[in-house]
């Protein structure tokens, strides 16, 4: 069997406004990031789509349904860090600039 993409996979999560953060990790200035005991600063990169693609779903840490006001995706929820609801407030007073673009 040949594996394919099912377009219709993603459908529910297009034709609205999404707040997807993807988190970066980098070395800090100069220094080697693959040096032993080397310090890996944390950046948290928000952006608006208006369609969840697979990449962003395999990539992005939090996914925020900016209309219906409800976190699809949400990473840090496995290993307890935040929950769905502290999530979704902590990235609305955050990201409260590129919200207001959004709408």
């Amino acid at each position: 069997m040949i594996a394919t993409r099912d377009v219709s996979k993603f459908d529910y999560l297009r034709h609205r406004p999404f707040l997807v953060i993807e988190r970066y990790r980098q070395a800090t200035k100069g220094q080697r990031a693959s040096s032993k005991g080397s310090d890996l600063s944390t950046t948290d990169h928000p952006f608006i789509v208006r369609r969840i693609s697979h990449r962003i779903m395999r990539t992005a840490i939090v996914i925020i349904d900016i209309r219906q006001d409800r976190v699809v995706k949400n990473r840090m929820k496995t290993d307890a860090t935040m929950f769905d609801d502290e999530v979704l407030k902590h990235y609305k007073e955050k990201c409260a600039d590129i919200l207001r673009t959004a709408h």
